[in-house]
């Protein structure tokens, strides 16, 4: 890798620059309708939160996932591991996972 070698009349670096340049481009433009989407939510220590589920369907049990809830809980946010991260336990205190804020729903 050291070595620069012309591909084409281009040298090796100089392609990599390029296509850096051109992945920073179309993640600033995959950006913008991901966040016109988004829901911002202000998650903070002590408050009541709902964490969505993900069930999967399974024929020998007679369970249909699309006729399961969509969320669980209530849960407790106890602490905040990133600016996206969260520590969440259950009200019993049974359940205790790491959760991230798009998968969290205030309960007012």
């Amino acid at each position: 890798m050291e070595m620069l070698q012309d591909v084409g009349g281009v040298a090796y670096k100089d392609m990599l620059a390029a296509a850096e340049k051109n992945m920073g481009k179309q993640r600033e433009h995959n950006k913008v309708p991901f966040d016109k989407r988004r829901s911002k939510v202000k998650v903070t220590i002590n408050d009541r939160v709902l964490l969505k589920s993900h069930p999967l369907s399974n024929l020998k049990r007679n369970f249909s996932a699309k006729l399961a809830p969509k969320w669980r809980g209530p849960f407790i946010v106890k602490a905040q591991l990133s600016p996206v991260n969260f520590v969440i336990e259950s009200e019993e205190g049974s359940d205790k996972r790491i959760a991230h804020v798009e998968q969290l729903k205030l309960i007012l």
